[in-house]
């Protein structure tokens, strides 16, 4: 199982970071093509969300990545599953916060520390992944005003 990081997350953990996080709503993008080597049980990790937002607004869309490939997004070590549940992958395709098969929710609070969106590879039953397949993730966080 391996974790890997899309050009944004580095991009935004880099010294000084590339992208402002300075206003109440933030989007975020993030972008990764699959490989000979993706496989169940890795985690993509998408987009940074910064310490004290929440996510109002997700958009995940993706080409088919092979047989029986599911995704689940959210914060691996919260809710790996909190925003999107169970997005089934056998043609592409594209779903919604709180979407999929599973009950993703919407019911992730803000974290007091930045931390990653990450997609979930989930085996939907006799996985086989194709290299070279796009998973892009959109996402629109406000500033808890609690925070």
């Amino acid at each position: 199982m391996a974790t890997v990081y899309s050009e944004q997350v580095t991009n935004e953990t880099a010294t000084p970071r590339v992208l402002s996080t300075q206003s109440h709503f933030i989007t975020r993008y993030g972008k990764y093509t699959s490989t000979s080597t993706t496989a169940a049980g890795d985690v993509i990790q998408m987009v940074t969300l910064p310490a004290g937002y929440v996510v109002v607004g997700m958009h995940l869309e993706w080409e088919d990545w092979g047989t029986d490939v599911d995704f689940d997004v959210g914060i691996t070590g919260v809710d790996v599953d909190g925003y999107i549940d169970g997005a089934t992958n056998d043609s592409g395709g594209v779903a919604l916060l709180g979407g999929g098969a599973g009950a993703g929710g919407v019911g992730i609070a803000a974290q007091s520390a930045d931390d990653t969106i990450d997609i979930l590879i989930v085996d939907g039953g006799s996985i086989s992944i194709t290299a070279g397949k796009a998973v892009e993730l959109h996402v629109l966080a406000m500033k808890n005003v609690e925070s």
